[in-house]
């Protein structure tokens, strides 16, 4: 565990609470702030009339990480509003028109709250009538420190201990 009593697997922080024996999954604040700032910029040029679609495919890909990583996975049905902006056959039909970017301005609106909303997944070994051991496994494209694909696991033992591992896997970049 790092200062603070955390592990960080994949870009989440793993916040173990000893006297509970509980660990909570958070998503950082800076990934929250980067993705409002994002959706901010994304509206600015939405109302300019510049969009690219690559910064509605950013805005999109990180609003999904952040609402998959939370307890309640309520995004999904804002996000498939958003959906058709990410693909070539439509997004130059939809920029053009005044109401299609009216309605994306809104589901951005109500995709901040969704970024905003702090809902951790809690992992528990007391929560449970049996004795199980739990892992968890996430996977990156560019999670590695010099943008490796990488690996990672999180294993929950029955008698409560947790074991983080993580590991660059360079000959799996293709």
């Amino acid at each position: 565990l790092k200062d603070g009593g955390y592990i960080r697997i994949l870009g989440l922080l793993y916040v173990a609470d000893m006297l509970k024996k509980q660990m909570h999954v958070i998503v950082p604040r800076a990934k929250r702030m980067k993705t409002l700032q994002a959706t901010w910029e994304l509206v600015k040029s939405i109302r300019q009339k510049s969009i690219v679609m690559k910064d509605v495919q950013r805005v999109l890909g990180n609003a999904a990480y952040i609402c998959g990583s939370q307890r309640c996975r309520a995004g999904s049905l804002v996000m498939r509003l958003i959906y058709p902006w990410t693909v070539d056959t439509t997004f130059d039909r939809l920029k053009r028109d005044r109401g299609s970017r009216r309605k994306l301005i809104a589901a951005l609106a109500m995709l901040t709250v969704l970024v905003e909303f702090r809902d951790p997944i809690i992992l528990s070994v007391e929560s449970v009538n049996a004795q199980f051991t739990y892992i968890f496994t996430d996977a990156s494209t560019n999670g590695g420190p010099n943008g490796e694909p990488m690996i990672g696991a999180l294993v929950l033992g029955k008698d409560g201990r947790a074991y983080a591992f993580s590991w660059i896997l360079p000959e799996e970049r293709d």
